[in-house]
């Protein structure tokens, strides 16, 4: 049987961004803490969790938990109002519970007869922190694509070029010239969103109200610029947000499922499988899913990825489609067993 070893970098991101003098702040280091916790809860039972900053080895935190991943769950305070939602969301933990226990089913019946446990080291991001914390518990580091390729392809650029003029508006630039240039411009929905070129949980980013720019939005922009691109995109009402898994395994990309999301201010907080999607935007999300895929493989990239689509209300009050609005290059908060822990076997 495959006994997998864990090092989890929620703060993936910030180190990409940041380069080998990453050092992250006493809050970053409690929020991977808790973070480790509530993911290492879902992990099968059995698995090992490495600590990133020590490399010590802890047992007993992997319990295979079929519910759900929800940050609501600790106490955090991010109840919103949006109830409806969350009745929906909460309706569809059975339909979830009886879909991971016909994988817990398939799993252990596929593994029965095996002899000998084989130690799998997996990363959340295996980036050149996480890698060392392997080489600390005295593990081989897992295969890993390197650090430059890692924070290109995690990068809003990335994901822009692949889909440049599928949000009206939206626009890469990388000096601060073409920055005050663009906001110049009246937006498509009378606002701006600016997104730093890596950012996490809804950080990083900073909205623009129409007319002139002020001191602190004009710092914002030149802060952001020294990081690498800045994305501009006009403000939009979402109405359902969308996240894709799938792995890139060599040239082959494999997409496994399709989630609705529940955020808040901008950050995940739950979700659960999409199993109420109009065909034709279930066709259209997973074709980018698979695109974005086989972009990533180009681009040097191998391992789990997620893409987060959302539909949103235009300005005459239909409805429109982003497939590609950000691709995560690494496994994603409600990652579980549907996913597989490793690409699945080729048919």
């Amino acid at each position: 049987m495959t006994r997998r070893v864990w090092v989890l970098a929620f703060d993936a991101e910030d180190e990409l961004d940041v380069g080998p003098g990453y050092t992250p702040s006493r809050g970053m280091r409690e929020r991977n803490a808790r973070l480790t916790r509530l993911f290492a809860a879902g992990l099968p039972a059995g698995d090992v969790i490495v600590d990133l900053e020590t490399g010590e080895r802890i047992e007993g935190m992997c319990l295979g938990r079929r519910a759900p991943l929800d940050l609501r769950e600790t106490g955090t305070g991010t109840e919103t109002d949006r109830a409806s939602r969350h009745r929906r969301f909460a309706a569809s933990e059975a339909e979830t519970e009886t879909a991971l226990r016909a994988t817990a089913t398939a799993t252990a019946t596929a593994t029965a007869t095996a002899t000998a446990t084989e130690v799998v080291p997996t990363a959340w991001c295996p980036t050149p922190r996480t890698l060392r914390a392997f080489t600390r518990a005295g593990l081989t580091p897992p295969p890993a694509p390197s650090r430059a390729v890692l924070r290109r392809v995690n990068g809003r650029a990335f994901a822009h070029a692949l889909a440049p003029d599928e949000l009206p508006g939206a626009a890469s630039v990388t000096t601060l010239d073409d920055a005050l240039a663009h906001l110049a411009r009246p937006s498509p929905t009378g606002g701006w969103l600016l997104k730093r070129e890596l950012g996490m949980a809804g950080r990083g980013q900073r909205p623009i109200a129409p007319g002139r720019l002020d001191d602190a939005d004009r710092a914002f922009v030149a802060a952001s610029l020294r990081h690498g691109p800045l994305q501009i995109e006009p403000r939009v009402d979402i109405l359902r947000e969308l996240t894709i898994h799938g792995w890139v395994d060599g040239p082959r990309v494999v997409v496994t499922t399709v989630r609705e999301q529940l955020l808040h201010e901008r950050a995940w907080v739950t979700s659960r499988l999409a199993t109420d999607l109009p065909p034709d935007l279930e066709r259209a999300v997973l074709a980018a899913t698979e695109r974005a895929g086989h972009a990533l493989a180009a681009a040097g990239y191998f391992g789990p990825f997620g893409v987060d689509a959302y539909e949103w209300r235009t300005t005459e009050g239909g409805r429109a489609l982003r497939t590609l609005g950000e691709i995560n290059a690494r496994f994603c908060m409600d990652w579980d067993a549907l996913d597989g822990w490793a690409p699945p076997p080729p048919r």
